[in-house]
């Protein structure tokens, strides 16, 4: 896998890690953030939360249905999710990296910063169209977390 063509995004989510982390792995709340633009709809969530285990998501644009899957290779609990990801816009192996840190924000409350990492692109364009699905789909898992 190349992984000279990457991206990495931030983000600090006003929820703890064990709450964050668990969303990517809950096939109902997945259902609802991991729409990467509008106008499309996940109509299907499979996951075998476990290193080795299938993550299928098939997103459906005006009834084009395009197909995502990948398998978990990282599963540390609320600290570090990766997995492979194939998508019918990229149609080789890039590897997402989710990384989850605690952050303090008052004396009984948690935040999480959310990094995620996505290598392996062929090109700048998946790159840049990877970017934009990504950022989305943070800000749809803030909005479905808050």
């Amino acid at each position: 896998m190349n992984t000279d063509i990457g991206l990495k995004l931030t983000k600090v989510i006003e929820a703890n890690p064990q709450k964050v982390f668990n969303a990517w792995l809950d096939e109902n709340l997945m259902k609802q953030f991991m729409v990467p633009a509008g106008g499309i709809k996940i109509t299907e969530v499979e996951i075998d939360p476990k290193v080795g285990g299938y993550l299928g998501i098939m997103m459906n644009a005006n009834g084009y249905e395009m197909p995502h899957s990948g398998m978990y290779k990282v599963l540390e609990k609320y600290r570090k999710l990766s997995f492979t990801w194939i998508s019918s816009f990229v149609q080789v192996n890039t590897l997402v990296t989710l990384s989850f840190e605690a952050i303090t924000a008052g004396p009984s409350q948690q935040h999480t910063r959310l990094t995620i990492e996505h290598v392996g692109f062929l090109n700048d364009q998946n790159k840049t169209d990877h970017q934009f699905g990504w950022i989305t789909i943070i800000e749809n898992l803030t909005r479905v977390l808050s």
